[in-house]
């Protein structure tokens, strides 16, 4: 059957149940994807296709930045099935429309890294305080003229300067560095968390403790409880997949958690998600510490000895 599946690609929002349908007709018969899908297990299928797998768990990081993921691909192998494989090793999803929040199948497709410099350099996108917009999109929360950013943008320099003209805070030395807001206060991390984080810092902190210790204790257990969770849950999964699940050891195991094999499965699918989103803040966070140094981390004690 010649079917075209380029409407895919146009924008179009399509049900899930029709892509499935024409994918089916319009790929081989012999499509080595869809025979891993039926034969292999979960961790099998995210071993074989590593850098699809990766490329995944990257867009559903993505939702904490506001990114929406539809419900046809929060599953690896449905992902798999709709996206397509990776056309070719080093390529990475992008959206149609880098103004639509939403990844789905008829919105995302596979780009060469020289691909996507190619819509960087069309789309002009400017990071300022830690958060990457377009510039339509900063002028039009600061109410600037585009056409002056854009020159300035054009020529080059620092985002304080490209946006307003200036060179800001940042001309500063830390002596006289004053935090007026949460988000440069925790420079790593979004505006909602950095605003719980500084609600908690102000109950719980001790006089002289600094952001940076502060959030490094805490956010290293968080990290830790994290991997813990998911090296409890491996042993069982894996004897699961290996078909050992009904034995006496496993079925205790099971029974001293109190979870399904369903629920077993998702709860060790969201400690992955949470631990790639740790891993992505720690990452942040460890680059903030290294460049800003004492600037962002200065003690601001709250209350006198």
């Amino acid at each position: 059957m010649a079917l075209s599946v380029s409407f895919l690609r146009d924008g179009m929002h399509v049900p899930k149940k029709t892509i499935l349908l024409i994918r089916k007709f319009t790929m081989p018969e012999d499509n080595d994807v869809e025979r891993d899908l039926e034969g292999l297990s979960r961790t099998e299928l995210k071993n074989k296709y590593p850098q699809e797998y990766q490329s995944w768990k990257n867009m559903k990081s993505r939702r904490r930045d506001g990114a929406v993921v539809h419900s046809s691909i929060l599953d690896f192998g449905d992902f798999l099935r709709l996206i397509g494989q990776m056309p070719e090793p080093g390529m990475t999803l992008d959206r149609i429309n880098p103004h639509d929040p939403e990844y789905s199948p008829d919105k995302c497709r596979w780009l060469t890294k020289a691909q996507q410099a190619s819509n960087q350099r069309r789309t002009k996108v400017l990071t300022y305080k830690g958060q990457t917009k377009t510039i339509t999109d900063w002028c039009r929360e600061f109410d600037l003229k585009p056409d002056t950013v854009r020159r300035r943008f054009n020529k080059g320099g620092t985002p304080e300067w490209i946006l307003f003209g200036t060179f800001g805070q940042q001309s500063q030395s830390p002596e006289t560095w004053e935090h007026s807001t949460n988000a440069e206060r925790w420079p790593w991390l979004g505006p909602k968390s950095a605003d719980d984080w500084e609600r908690d810092f102000r109950r719980r902190h001790e006089h002289l403790e600094t952001r940076y210790e502060f959030f490094e204790d805490l956010f290293g257990k968080d990290l830790d409880d994290t991997r813990a969770g998911i090296a409890n849950l491996e042993p069982l999964i894996a004897a699961y997949e290996a078909g050992k699940h009904q034995t006496l050891d496993v079925l205790e195991q099971r029974q001293g958690l109190d979870m399904t094999w369903d629920e077993i499965f998702n709860r060790f699918d969201e400690l992955e998600d949470q631990l790639e989103v740790l891993m992505e803040v720690q990452a942040k966070f460890e680059k903030c510490r290294d460049t800003a140094g004492a600037i962002y981390h200065r003690p601001e004690p709250l209350r006198q000895k």
